[in-house]
């Protein structure tokens, strides 16, 4: 049975949607200015890094990315408001280790986030990237 993250993606975006911390969510990166507050979920990387005897063991990535208006004053209060922003999403999404029974667990030990900026029609954005590692088991099976 193949494993789609749809589901994964979906429950992300609602995760986001009700922290309160965002004027708007999406699934993919969003093509225009998206104000001053914004969660998108992504696809970011798919690998296997092990079998069983006739499965796989994969391991999905999928990014959170946080964007907040870095023209905003004052401009300390946006580097206060990721650290906030980051650490309720990680504590929300470490109170569901396996997203409603739909992957194995969160790899949390190799959850990594990383800062930046972006300018997206025009306006530039203070990012935040949370790469999350899930762990999926049994979605290929090897065939004879």
């Amino acid at each position: 049975m193949v494993v789609r993250l749809k589901p994964v993606l979906q429950l992300l975006q609602g995760y986001l949607a009700a922290s309160g911390h965002f004027a708007s969510t999406s699934i993919g990166e969003p093509k225009d200015a998206p104000g001053n507050t914004h969660g998108a979920v992504m696809l970011a990387a798919y690998s296997i890094p092990a079998t069983t005897l006739n499965r796989t063991i994969e391991r999905r990535e999928v990014s959170i990315r946080v964007y907040i208006n870095a023209m905003r004053e004052p401009v300390e209060e946006i580097e206060f408001d990721l650290d906030t922003i980051v650490g309720d999403i990680m504590e929300d999404l470490c109170g569901d280790f396996s997203l409603g029974g739909t992957v194995r667990n969160i790899d949390a030990t190799a959850v990594v986030t990383r800062f930046g900026y972006q300018t997206i029609s025009g306006m530039m954005y203070r990012l935040a990237d949370i790469t999350l590692p899930l762990i999926v088991d049994d979605s290929a099976a090897f065939v004879a």
